[in-house]
């Protein structure tokens, strides 16, 4: 199911409930139109965002196909961001906790595709991108993981690698707030996969 079927389903349930209340038809009419414009808007709007970065949280394991690096800029304000192609260890699909487990989920893509996900920027993750995206070029697998993805449900104490206090999920020992989703690019770390077996060649 579509979110745009969903969508339909919903606007002909209030087109109905708006045709058989009473009232004015001028209103209804008026109605009817702005229900049905909506619903061709967002079918025309749905393809438009495919393709573009995903702020969620990369998977706690992944494979990365590519990297691009956006460094922040302070004239313009950018605090730039870090651009990682991968695909989910195993088609991994995006783990759902608390609330979030009572609601349905419409998934149009594959997860055993590579999906664009967008990181903070951070010095630290700059130069590991940097060094993996260069493996990457050399031909070599790299893959990745997440070690934020699942620590902390809610509000809780961390850990993390840096000094100081801050709102984030790491490991040192810092005081840390956890969270289920991505709020510190510094826990995305790169490592080397080994090469992949081709298969056996047949011979007759």
């Amino acid at each position: 199911m579509s979110i745009a079927l969903t969508f339909f389903i919903i606007s002909s349930l209030l087109l109905w409930i708006v045709i058989g209340s009473k009232g004015h038809w001028g209103l209804k009419a008026a109605t009817i139109a702005f229900v049905l414009y909506f619903c061709l808007s967002i079918n025309l709007s749905l393809s438009n965002l495919l393709g573009w970065p995903s702020d969620q949280s990369l998977p706690e394991e992944f494979q990365v196909h590519w990297i691009e690096i956006k460094e922040p800029n302070k004239r313009t304000g950018d605090k730039g961001c870090v651009y990682v192609w991968a695909t989910g260890s195993e088609g991994e699909h995006h783990k759902k906790d608390g609330w979030r487990t009572l609601l349905v989920y419409f998934q149009n893509y594959d997860p055993t595709e590579p999906r664009a996900y967008r990181l903070n920027y951070s010095r630290e993750l700059h130069e590991r991108s940097q060094e993996a995206l260069g493996k990457i070029k050399n031909g070599e697998a790299v893959g990745g993981k997440n070690k934020g993805r699942g620590k902390g449900k809610g509000k809780g104490k961390g850990e993390g690698d840096g000094k100081g206090k801050g709102k984030g999920r790491g490991d040192g020992k810092n005081g840390k707030e956890g969270g289920g989703s991505l709020s510190n690019s510094d826990d995305i770390i790169f490592h080397d996969l080994p090469p992949s077996k081709l298969p056996d060649k047949v011979t007759e």
